[in-house]
Protein backbone atom coordinates (compact mmCIF):
# COMPACT_ATOMS: atom_id res chain seq x y z
CA UNK A 1 0.00 0.00 0.00
CA UNK A 2 1.69 3.86 -1.09
CA UNK A 3 2.43 5.60 1.87
CA UNK A 4 0.09 8.85 2.68
CA UNK A 5 1.58 11.77 2.01
CA UNK A 6 -0.43 14.48 4.01
CA UNK A 7 -3.13 14.77 6.53
CA UNK A 8 -5.89 16.98 6.95
CA UNK A 9 -8.30 18.10 9.34
CA UNK A 10 -10.74 20.89 9.01
CA UNK A 11 -11.82 23.28 11.66
CA UNK A 12 -14.55 26.20 12.27
CA UNK A 13 -13.01 29.44 13.24
CA UNK A 14 -14.44 29.07 16.79
CA UNK A 15 -12.50 25.79 16.61
CA UNK A 16 -9.55 27.21 15.96
CA UNK A 17 -9.72 29.64 18.61
CA UNK A 18 -10.53 26.93 21.49
CA UNK A 19 -7.50 24.99 20.42
CA UNK A 20 -5.45 28.23 20.50
CA UNK A 21 -7.10 28.93 24.23
CA UNK A 22 -5.74 25.73 25.26
CA UNK A 23 -2.38 26.44 24.25
CA UNK A 24 -2.36 29.94 26.14
CA UNK A 25 -2.11 31.40 22.34
CA UNK A 26 -4.35 34.37 21.07
CA UNK A 27 -2.47 34.35 17.58
CA UNK A 28 -2.00 32.51 14.55
CA UNK A 29 -1.67 34.39 10.62
CA UNK A 30 -4.37 33.85 8.51
CA UNK A 31 -7.01 34.06 11.92
CA UNK A 32 -9.06 37.20 12.33
CA UNK A 33 -10.65 37.28 15.82
CA UNK A 34 -12.35 40.38 14.77
CA UNK A 35 -15.40 38.68 13.48
CA UNK A 36 -15.82 37.87 17.80
CA UNK A 37 -16.00 41.93 18.13
CA UNK A 38 -19.73 42.61 17.36
CA UNK A 39 -20.97 39.97 19.77
CA UNK A 40 -21.41 40.31 23.05
CA UNK A 41 -19.68 38.25 26.02
CA UNK A 42 -22.35 35.97 26.35
CA UNK A 43 -22.72 35.22 23.12
CA UNK A 44 -18.89 34.57 22.26
CA UNK A 45 -18.89 32.54 25.40
CA UNK A 46 -21.52 30.15 24.02
CA UNK A 47 -20.27 30.16 20.60
CA UNK A 48 -16.45 28.63 22.50
CA UNK A 49 -18.63 26.27 24.56
CA UNK A 50 -20.40 25.06 21.55
CA UNK A 51 -16.82 24.51 19.17
CA UNK A 52 -15.03 23.04 22.29
CA UNK A 53 -18.17 20.46 22.47
CA UNK A 54 -17.58 19.68 18.69
CA UNK A 55 -13.55 18.83 19.40
CA UNK A 56 -14.35 16.58 21.89
CA UNK A 57 -16.70 14.59 20.18
CA UNK A 58 -14.21 14.35 17.20
CA UNK A 59 -11.46 13.47 19.94
CA UNK A 60 -9.44 17.03 19.20
CA UNK A 61 -10.11 17.67 23.18
CA UNK A 62 -9.67 15.03 25.56
CA UNK A 63 -9.99 14.70 29.53
CA UNK A 64 -6.74 13.97 31.04
CA UNK A 65 -5.20 14.21 34.44
CA UNK A 66 -7.71 15.66 36.76
CA UNK A 67 -10.61 15.51 34.25
CA UNK A 68 -8.84 18.86 32.60
CA UNK A 69 -8.60 18.77 28.66
CA UNK A 70 -6.13 18.26 26.28
CA UNK A 71 -4.99 18.87 23.13
CA UNK A 72 -4.52 15.57 20.38
CA UNK A 73 -0.71 15.47 19.97
CA UNK A 74 -1.28 15.89 15.98
CA UNK A 75 -3.43 19.00 16.74
CA UNK A 76 -1.06 20.38 19.32
CA UNK A 77 2.17 19.22 16.46
CA UNK A 78 -0.04 21.12 13.55
CA UNK A 79 -1.13 24.30 15.79
CA UNK A 80 2.27 24.57 17.46
CA UNK A 81 3.97 24.20 13.78
CA UNK A 82 1.66 27.09 12.73
CA UNK A 83 1.92 29.43 15.71
CA UNK A 84 5.36 29.36 16.37
CA UNK A 85 7.09 28.15 12.63
CA UNK A 86 10.87 28.89 11.71
CA UNK A 87 9.51 30.30 8.76
CA UNK A 88 6.22 30.86 6.74
CA UNK A 89 5.46 31.31 3.32
CA UNK A 90 2.41 33.35 2.73
CA UNK A 91 0.67 33.49 -1.31
CA UNK A 92 -2.30 35.66 -2.03
CA UNK A 93 -3.91 35.46 -5.06
CA UNK A 94 -6.55 37.09 -7.16
CA UNK A 95 -8.06 37.24 -10.44
CA UNK A 96 -10.39 39.86 -11.89
CA UNK A 97 -14.34 39.38 -10.59
CA UNK A 98 -12.69 36.93 -7.93
CA UNK A 99 -11.92 37.12 -4.22
CA UNK A 100 -8.46 36.57 -3.05
CA UNK A 101 -7.38 33.66 -1.68
CA UNK A 102 -4.99 33.02 0.85
CA UNK A 103 -2.62 29.95 1.14
CA UNK A 104 -0.13 29.79 4.46
CA UNK A 105 2.47 27.39 4.95
CA UNK A 106 4.28 27.38 8.00
CA UNK A 107 7.57 25.21 7.98
CA UNK A 108 9.99 23.75 11.32
CA UNK A 109 12.74 21.18 11.10
CA UNK A 110 9.73 18.53 12.26
CA UNK A 111 6.59 19.95 9.81
CA UNK A 112 5.62 21.27 6.87
CA UNK A 113 1.61 22.36 7.45
CA UNK A 114 0.04 24.07 5.11
CA UNK A 115 -3.42 26.15 5.74
CA UNK A 116 -6.31 27.75 3.74
CA UNK A 117 -9.56 28.64 4.08
CA UNK A 118 -12.24 27.17 1.81
CA UNK A 119 -14.86 28.33 2.57
CA UNK A 120 -16.28 31.70 5.23
CA UNK A 121 -15.49 30.36 8.78
CA UNK A 122 -13.56 26.91 7.95
CA UNK A 123 -9.93 26.76 8.40
CA UNK A 124 -8.27 23.52 6.93
CA UNK A 125 -4.86 22.50 7.81
CA UNK A 126 -2.84 19.53 5.92
CA UNK A 127 1.05 18.40 7.02
CA UNK A 128 2.88 17.84 4.63
CA UNK A 129 5.27 14.83 4.84
CA UNK A 130 7.81 16.28 2.51
CA UNK A 131 9.12 19.72 1.64
CA UNK A 132 8.94 18.90 -1.95
CA UNK A 133 4.77 18.69 -1.89
CA UNK A 134 4.74 22.22 -0.93
CA UNK A 135 6.78 23.23 -3.81
CA UNK A 136 4.04 21.15 -6.01
CA UNK A 137 1.30 23.13 -4.14
CA UNK A 138 2.87 26.46 -5.20
CA UNK A 139 3.08 25.08 -9.01
CA UNK A 140 -0.70 24.69 -8.60
CA UNK A 141 -1.35 27.99 -7.26
CA UNK A 142 0.78 29.58 -10.03
CA UNK A 143 -1.16 27.87 -13.12
CA UNK A 144 1.83 29.55 -15.28
CA UNK A 145 1.32 28.54 -18.88
CA UNK A 146 4.84 28.69 -20.95
CA UNK A 147 4.53 32.71 -21.32
CA UNK A 148 7.67 33.64 -23.29
CA UNK A 149 9.03 37.18 -21.94
CA UNK A 150 7.81 40.14 -22.61
CA UNK A 151 10.32 42.26 -25.27
CA UNK A 152 11.18 45.47 -23.01
CA UNK A 153 13.50 46.37 -20.37
CA UNK A 154 13.04 46.55 -16.57
CA UNK A 155 12.87 49.68 -15.08
CA UNK A 156 11.19 51.57 -11.38
CA UNK A 157 8.33 54.00 -10.93
CA UNK A 158 6.66 55.03 -7.49
CA UNK A 159 4.31 52.85 -6.07
CA UNK A 160 1.56 55.35 -6.37
CA UNK A 161 2.20 55.40 -10.25
CA UNK A 162 1.50 51.96 -10.28
CA UNK A 163 -1.77 52.29 -8.08
CA UNK A 164 -2.56 55.09 -10.37
CA UNK A 165 -1.91 53.48 -13.80
CA UNK A 166 -3.99 50.19 -12.98
CA UNK A 167 -7.47 52.68 -11.67
CA UNK A 168 -6.96 54.12 -14.96
CA UNK A 169 -6.89 51.14 -16.83
CA UNK A 170 -9.90 49.73 -14.90
CA UNK A 171 -11.66 53.46 -16.07
CA UNK A 172 -10.41 54.10 -19.28
CA UNK A 173 -8.60 50.79 -20.43
CA UNK A 174 -5.09 50.48 -22.05
CA UNK A 175 -5.18 54.02 -23.10
CA UNK A 176 -5.62 55.40 -19.36
CA UNK A 177 -2.86 53.16 -18.09
CA UNK A 178 -0.43 54.35 -20.39
CA UNK A 179 -0.86 58.01 -19.94
CA UNK A 180 -0.16 57.52 -16.67
CA UNK A 181 3.11 55.50 -17.28
CA UNK A 182 4.33 57.98 -19.58
CA UNK A 183 4.44 60.18 -17.16
CA UNK A 184 7.04 57.78 -15.08
CA UNK A 185 11.44 57.20 -16.46
CA UNK A 186 10.02 53.83 -17.72
CA UNK A 187 10.86 52.91 -21.56
CA UNK A 188 8.74 53.50 -23.82
CA UNK A 189 8.00 49.86 -24.59
CA UNK A 190 7.80 49.19 -21.47
CA UNK A 191 5.13 51.42 -20.81
CA UNK A 192 3.13 50.07 -23.76
CA UNK A 193 3.32 46.36 -22.56
CA UNK A 194 2.89 46.91 -18.83
CA UNK A 195 -0.37 49.03 -19.59
CA UNK A 196 -1.62 46.45 -21.73
CA UNK A 197 -1.30 43.90 -18.85
CA UNK A 198 -2.83 46.00 -16.26
CA UNK A 199 -5.72 46.65 -19.10
CA UNK A 200 -6.04 42.83 -19.83
CA UNK A 201 -5.03 41.06 -16.01
CA UNK A 202 -5.25 37.89 -15.66
CA UNK A 203 -4.03 37.48 -11.95
CA UNK A 204 -2.18 38.77 -9.39
CA UNK A 205 0.07 36.48 -6.62
CA UNK A 206 2.14 37.93 -3.77
CA UNK A 207 4.55 36.11 -2.05
CA UNK A 208 6.26 36.93 1.02
CA UNK A 209 8.66 34.87 3.25
CA UNK A 210 8.82 35.11 6.69
CA UNK A 211 12.11 33.57 8.70
CA UNK A 212 10.90 34.06 12.24
CA UNK A 213 14.18 33.38 13.41
CA UNK A 214 16.00 36.35 12.74
CA UNK A 215 15.50 39.47 13.52
CA UNK A 216 12.06 41.69 12.81
CA UNK A 217 13.55 44.26 10.61
CA UNK A 218 14.62 41.38 8.24
CA UNK A 219 12.34 39.13 8.32
CA UNK A 220 10.36 39.43 5.51
CA UNK A 221 10.98 39.11 1.44
CA UNK A 222 8.93 38.89 -0.80
CA UNK A 223 7.44 39.92 -4.78
CA UNK A 224 4.71 40.16 -6.87
CA UNK A 225 3.53 38.14 -10.03
CA UNK A 226 1.49 39.79 -12.27
CA UNK A 227 0.10 37.95 -14.91
CA UNK A 228 -1.55 39.90 -17.80
CA UNK A 229 -3.07 38.58 -21.59
CA UNK A 230 0.27 39.44 -22.88
CA UNK A 231 2.73 38.09 -20.11
CA UNK A 232 4.43 38.34 -17.01
CA UNK A 233 5.98 41.13 -14.61
CA UNK A 234 7.51 40.70 -11.02
CA UNK A 235 7.23 43.40 -8.89
CA UNK A 236 9.30 44.16 -6.18
CA UNK A 237 10.11 47.09 -3.21
CA UNK A 238 12.76 48.92 -4.80
CA UNK A 239 14.61 52.29 -3.13
CA UNK A 240 12.55 54.47 -0.97
CA UNK A 241 8.44 54.27 -2.25
CA UNK A 242 9.60 52.97 -5.53
CA UNK A 243 8.93 49.70 -7.51
CA UNK A 244 10.67 47.43 -9.63
CA UNK A 245 8.98 46.17 -12.33
CA UNK A 246 10.81 42.78 -13.98
CA UNK A 247 9.17 41.50 -17.26
CA UNK A 248 10.17 37.10 -16.85
CA UNK A 249 9.40 34.29 -18.41
CA UNK A 250 7.26 31.20 -16.68
CA UNK A 251 10.06 29.21 -16.26
CA UNK A 252 11.71 32.12 -14.49
CA UNK A 253 9.03 33.34 -12.79
CA UNK A 254 8.34 29.73 -11.40
CA UNK A 255 12.34 29.60 -10.15
CA UNK A 256 11.81 32.77 -8.02
CA UNK A 257 8.48 31.53 -6.32
CA UNK A 258 10.67 28.42 -5.75
CA UNK A 259 13.70 30.22 -4.20
CA UNK A 260 11.47 31.47 -1.51
CA UNK A 261 10.50 27.97 -0.20
CA UNK A 262 14.01 26.79 -0.01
Amino acid sequence: MEKKKFLTISLSQEEVFVVLAHMGMRQMLGIDGGIFQSLTKEQVELAFTVAERALIARGFLKPGEDAKLQIDPVVLSIFATCTVPDTSLIITRSEPEMAAIAFFFHLTKQLQVGHTSPASGIHQFTVYAEKTAVSNIIHNILQLDSQEKLPCPSGELAETAVTQARDAAVDSGMEGALAVLQQTDLADETQKQFAQTLSSPKANTTFVHINHKIDKDNQADGFTVLEGINGLWILKPASGDDVSLQPVSAAEAEQLFQALNE
